[in-house]
């Protein structure tokens, strides 16, 4: 599990964000799962279909101060959270570095839309 603090509490009223990446019980796939870790209120909830590559917790902030985390999967697809956030990572020069040991292979990546491009 790896967890990611996306808005922090100096933000009244709104709440602080956490964000849990972890494994679904039932199927073994890839979830976000977001929460108020004051209450445990869940906020969000993402399941995704591929493989997870990368994830990335920007320091670019939405209009409301919660950070942009960006998650590469294996199929080079490109989602963020907040989602709907693709104009904006579209203006903002990204790049992820992948390693994949078995292949012995260091892959750089440029983020563009929904894609990430090699």
């Amino acid at each position: 599990y790896q967890v990611h603090l996306v808005r922090t509490a100096s933000h009244y009223p709104l709440p602080a964000l956490v964000a849990v990446l972890g494994a679904s019980l039932d199927n073994k796939r890839a979830v976000l799962r977001v929460l108020n870790p004051l209450d445990g209120s869940l906020q969000y909830t993402q399941e995704f279909q591929s493989k997870l590559s990368q994830v990335q917790l920007t320091s670019v902030e939405d209009n409301e101060f919660s950070k942009v985390m960006l998650i590469l999967t294996d199929d080079n697809q490109v989602h963020t959270y907040p989602p709907n956030l693709h104009e904006l990572v579209e203006h903002i020069p990204l790049h992820f570095a992948v390693v994949y040991p078995d292949l012995m292979q260091l892959k750089g990546f440029v983020i563009r839309g929904r894609k990430a491009e090699e």
